[in-house]
């Protein structure tokens, strides 16, 4: 199923209301949506900016499938861990841009802090 096609799907169901108690997690959670959106256009990485933009909508409409569908990013092969930005083919050879390190460092810290308030809202 393609993320539009869960998105259509999740979309046709009930929202599921985040609780209140939660709201200084979830905007937090929005914040690093927001930075991993914005790191994600700079490396033109489309499948998982897209991703992390579905999760941010639902979130900005209070409905926790915003954090469930982010969830489901995480773990497995070829999953949202395995990400490595910064990698480029010119003329047939593989070449790293110039901040790839520093871009990947940060991803890796988002990429941490995303989870861990995926866990904390999610615990609840």
């Amino acid at each position: 199923m393609g993320i539009w096609d869960w998105w259509k799907q999740q979309k046709a169901g009930s929202p599921q209301p985040i609780d209140d108690d939660l709201a200084e997690q979830v905007q937090a959670l929005c914040k690093v949506l927001r930075e991993l959106i914005e790191i994600l256009s700079a490396d033109q990485e489309s499948h998982w900016r897209d991703w992390m933009s579905v999760s941010l909508a639902a979130l900005e409409e209070n409905d926790l499938r915003g954090v469930e569908h982010l969830r489901s990013a995480y773990g497995g092969m070829g999953s949202f861990n395995d990400l490595v930005i910064g990698q480029r083919m010119q003329g047939g050879e593989f070449s790293w841009t110039p901040d790839a390190g520093p871009a990947n460092d940060r991803l890796s810290a988002l990429r941490t802090e995303a989870y861990g308030l995926i866990s904390e809202i999610l615990s609840d």
